[in-house]
This record gives C-alpha cells, structure tokens and sequence, in this order.
C-alpha cells in the first residue's frame, strides 16, 4: 500500500546516497532543468522521464490523462512529489548507445559500415560512451540531487511496476478511466527493438565496462539499488 509515509521514508534511504568523487564537469552542471518533466492537469504529482525505462509506455498513458511536458521552472510550490522509472543503470546506458547508433545522424557514416563496427575494438570504444543526449545520460547527469527526492519505481524486478504506478496516481488523485487502465495494464512494449538494435545490444552487453564508466553510473547505481530493496522489502511486509 502507497502512503505518504511509505514514499518519505523512501526519499529519507536516497538521502544518505553520496556522489563518487571523481566528478565530470557535466555532472556538476546538473540541474532539474535539463531534465524532462511532466505535470498533470491538475495537482501536484510530477513524473521524471527517464529514457530506455519503459518512458514511451508511460509517455503514452499519461498524454491519454492530460499530463503535458513541462520545464522544471513552471514546477511550483514547495509540497510537490516526484516519481520517475528506473533499470539497472549498465542496462539502460547500453540500450540507450544502442538507440543513438541507429537513430542519431552522428553515426550515419558508421552505420554503412556495420559489420566493421562489430568488431571488438571499435565496440568496446562505443560501449563508453555516454554524453550525446538523454539516452544514454545518466540520471545524475541530468538532473543531480534532485534525484534524491524522486520516487523510483524499477521495470525490471518482480514489482508489477504498471500495478504500483497505478496505485501511486490514485494516492495522488490522478483518476486513471477503467478503460485506460485495462488498455495500460495489456499493453506490451510501445517501441520494441528491431532484430539488428537486439544484436548490436547483445554485444554491447558482453563487453566489460570501463572503470571510468562505472564512476559514471555510480550514483545511478546507488538510485537503483535503493529502489530494487526499498520495493523488495515493501512486497515482503505486504506478503506480496
């Protein structure tokens, strides 16, 4: 059951998270403003879209509510509560470099010659990047402390995650229509890989990462891990 309890203690276990020190510029840069936020007609629930975490599915379901996108600054008041969706962040980074080699024009060139990409070192080289837009951005890059204050909800654990996010908008007062939520909860993914994106993610996949791009994600690591045990515990006190 979601109370107002439930997710401050929650925020209370993010609070304790701590930045790695090694520190890239853009991470210290980070503000709530380059993130992609969304607002409902009314009240003062707001959604964090994080990309390559189910985001179209629930891009999708909440424009069919009247949520819109908005820029963190129009965010006001002091008594707002955030949530957001989240996957392991290696995960998440290798599926967002696998959206950005197919789709961004940067790699256009590469593209034509895909089977020299599929060699190992030009691979591995790939796998490390990270700053060519949201896909593939961390969490802390993007948004920083604000993301303590998020509410997490993992796609990839035993959490029904589309049954609890239902039940966090009506806590919240965001009435969800019958007929919507029995479209949501049968939907399956809104934009599935193609055959050649799930290959080139297997690939990626198999390649250790770096340990700069482990410092990278750490923070996002420290979010995720939070989640996965503050929900495991949730549905064990439910009996879930």
């Amino acid at each position: 059951m979601i109370t107002t309890n439930c997710i401050n203690q929650f925020k209370q276990q993010l609070s304790r998270i701590q930045p790695v020190d090694t520190i890239d510029s853009q991470t210290r840069f980070a503000s709530p403003r380059r993130g992609f936020w969304w607002k409902p007609p009314t009240g003062n629930l707001f959604w964090f879209q994080n990309a390559k975490s189910a985001s179209s599915l629930y891009m999708e379901l909440l424009t069919k509510l009247g949520w819109q996108r908005c820029h963190f600054m129009d965010i006001k008041g002091d008594d707002n509560y955030f949530f957001g969706h989240i996957r392991d962040p290696l995960t998440k980074h290798r599926k967002g470099i696998t959206e950005v080699f197919f789709y961004r024009e940067e790699f256009s060139v590469l593209r034509k010659r895909y089977n020299l990409i599929m060699m190992e070192d030009w691979m591995t080289v790939i796998s490390n990047l990270h700053s060519f837009d949201q896909h593939c951005m961390s969490i802390e890059n993007l948004i920083g402390e604000k993301a303590k204050e998020v509410y997490w909800i993992p796609i990839d654990t035993e959490l029904d995650h589309k049954t609890h996010t239902l039940e966090l908008l009506d806590f919240f007062g965001q009435n969800v229509p019958s007929e919507i939520a029995d479209w949501f909860l049968k939907s399956s993914r809104i934009n599935p890989s193609t055959e050649a994106e799930e290959i080139f993610y297997q690939q990626l996949a198999k390649i250790q990462p770096s340990i700069w791009l482990i410092d990278f994600l750490d923070f996002d690591q420290c979010l995720y891990d939070t989640a996965v045990y503050f929900h495991k515990e949730s549905l064990v006190t439910q009996g879930r």
